[in-house]
């Protein structure tokens, strides 16, 4: 079902229940109150009535017989007179009233819904005109993007074999894992998947991302993997764990530890760092932005060591 869809239905169920409430309220109390003033003005009659004045209202008949005309009913007994009153006038007033109510919230009910109906298809729209420009410009760039790759793997097939050659080969295989990636979680979007939260198996993830990032020569792995659940964006869990994984990676010395905890649940990427100039932080930026879409936390801790915590 649309999103538009359940948000119109949504409103209605909420208008529907709360002017039946509503309803139900203003015929108790209007209820009351006809049968009150109905009460005053059968004494007040009465007292004309005592008085001479024989020109009563149609709805209440006073005699001295307790048999009641037709179409009326015994409503007080005074000692000396019977007073009728006709018979359902209370409940015909009472559905008068609920009739004129109901046609004005019924008309109030359509123009709030078409009203609403006309925001949110603008609103929804406007968004799906946003998506649909992200999506042609990532579109576009992943296109620049494969012919890139394309070209640079037929120049490295034309030159010789050496270790520069191997790592540039690995770079090239890398990009072009990345960028088939990113079409596959165009493609996702495009179909509507992805976007929302789902329970997501935080050990096969954090697997599956290992056996797809290569471990450098000299870099020892080692894994310590409970099981964990958490429900989020299986995208957005991906970015960040992978992110983790290759800063990790990229500046070890000689190991990387990886633990996942079930409890929290909770994520430890922690390596030995090498002597370099350092990154960008770009990688860390988009772990931090990533745990906050999600409602993670993220801890970073630099000495001896690189240490990353994720408390989902």
């Amino acid at each position: 079902m649309r999103f538009e869809t359940k948000a119109l239905l949504l409103l209605v169920f909420a208008l529907v229940v709360g002017l039946s409430a509503v309803n139900f309220l203003s015929v108790a109390y209007l209820k009351f109150v006809l049968q009150d003033s109905l009460e005053k003005e059968i004494d007040r009659v009465y007292r004309l009535y005592l008085l001479g004045y024989s020109d009563v209202p149609e709805h209440i008949r006073i005699g001295e017989k307790p048999i009641p005309p037709e179409g009326y009913e015994v409503a007080r007994y005074t000692g000396k007179h019977f007073i009728f009153l006709k018979e359902g006038y209370t409940e015909e007033r009472l559905r008068d009233f609920s009739f004129f109510l109901l046609m004005w919230e019924a008309i109030l009910v359509i123009v709030t819904v078409v009203l609403f109906q006309r925001v949110v298809v603008r609103y929804i729209r406007r968004e799906q005109e946003v998506k649909d420009l992200m999506s042609i410009l990532l579109l576009a760039i992943t296109h620049r993007i494969g012919n890139f790759i394309s070209a640079q793997k037929v120049n490295l097939e034309l030159l010789e074999e050496d270790p520069v050659l191997d790592r540039l080969k690995e770079s090239v295989r890398r990009l072009e894992r990345d960028y088939r990636r990113t079409l596959e979680v165009l493609e996702e979007l495009k179909e509507g998947h992805g976007t929302e939260p789902e329970v997501v198996d935080l050990k096969v993830l954090t697997e599956r991302v290992i056996r797809s990032l290569p471990v450098p020569e000299g870099i020892e792995l080692k894994l310590r993997l409970s099981q964990a659940k958490v429900r989020a964006n299986p995208v957005y869990l991906e970015i960040m764990v992978s992110s983790l994984l290759e800063n990790a990676l990229r500046y070890a010395n000689s190991v990387v530890h990886v633990r996942l905890c079930g409890k929290g649940p909770l994520l430890v990427i922690r390596n030995d760092v090498r002597t370099h100039t350092g990154g960008s932080g770009m990688g860390l930026q988009i772990v931090k932005f990533v745990a906050r879409r999600i409602g993670a936390e993220v801890r970073f801790r630099i000495r001896n060591r690189f240490t990353a915590v994720v408390v989902f």
